[in-house]
């Protein structure tokens, strides 16, 4: 699809607004270059909060921090505005605000990923550099394929280039490297530490329950809100939200206690087993070290009844 009727079909304005009145410098003939060929869209002025306004970035009137996208990517944003200046949070910007739709499914993405997956499996594989193998990699570089890759490169007209062209580029050129590195032995398999054998992943305490998830939620939600706004009301907010917090961590603390003292004295005369088993599981320090006691101190203590 075509990118001007896809920004036509979504409602974006294809003139961008903006109070930003001073001459354009290099830079800015540099970015809209650079935009155009790779058939990228600049964000402010056309969308939500800031269409048909685009505010100004910086204290001096200015604007010169943009949000820059494909045309694809403007459905998936929910909200987009320039916020008031704060000098607490910079010395000239202003604050950016943009929400993402992540439920939103782009019609195509197209992946330039030179790394492989194994859907069957958490295995990643990547590239490790060898310099035993240097002389084997360079071997198995394909003159063919690079003279084709470079004879592309001296045709392309660089007045009509677009996101295509650029990505068939790259994958030819990492197509080359990858299969040069893959007979150099320089792929090699890995797994992610959380899906390494072995490792454990960072556990939340057992009273950690559902409850302190939500608390513990809306205590960072205020806690960034302040750190953003630093306003009278987010601080208050703030400070009920952490004795909130607080309060059901220590609430849910207690109760796990309890059940595990009832359970301790159920077990006691029951089940020894699993009486001690339960009781190690809550030794918080993990000290498994044994005192040893010297054979002639033992000796002693026992040689008389």
């Amino acid at each position: 699809m075509n990118s001007i009727n896809a920004l036509y079909e979504l409602g974006i304005p294809i003139k961008r607004s903006s109070k930003d009145i001073s001459n354009i410098n290099n830079y800015g003939h540099k970015l809209l270059e650079f935009c155009k060929n790779l058939d990228l869209y600049i964000v402010n002025g056309r969308i939500s909060n800031d269409q048909l306004v685009g505010a100004v970035t910086t204290s001096k009137n200015t604007l010169i921090d943009y949000a820059i996208v494909s045309p694809m990517l403007f459905k998936c944003f929910s909200y987009f505005n320039i916020e008031n200046f704060d000098p607490i949070l910079s010395d000239i910007h202003c604050p950016v605000v943009i929400h993402f739709d992540t439920s939103v499914i782009l019609e195509h993405v197209e992946s330039v990923d030179t790394l492989s997956h194994d859907d069957n499996s958490n295995v990643v594989y990547k590239s490790k550099w060898k310099n035993n193998n240097a002389n084997v990699f360079l071997e198995n570089l394909n003159d063919e394929n690079i003279h084709d890759l470079v004879e592309k490169l001296e045709n392309l007209d660089v007045n009509n280039i677009n996101v295509e062209t650029v990505n068939n580029v790259i994958l030819n050129c990492n197509s080359i490297i990858k299969n040069a590195a893959d007979k150099a032995d320089m792929i090699v398999e890995f797994k992610p530490k959380n899906s390494r054998p072995g490792v454990r992943s960072k556990k939340c305490k057992p009273y950690f329950n559902q409850d302190c998830y939500l608390k513990r939620k809306a205590y960072r939600k205020c806690k960034n809100l302040h750190w953003r706004l630093q306003r009278a009301e987010t601080k208050e907010n703030l400070i009920a939200s952490s004795r909130e917090y607080k309060r059901t961590l220590n609430k849910q603390f207690r109760e796990y206690q309890k059940s595990v003292i009832d359970k301790l004295k159920n077990l006691r005369k029951s089940d020894s087993k699993a009486y001690w088993s339960l009781l190690n599981k809550c030794d918080t320090k993990g000290n498994k070290a044994v005192n040893k006691i010297a054979m002639d101190v033992l000796y002693d203590h026992f040689k008389n009844p």
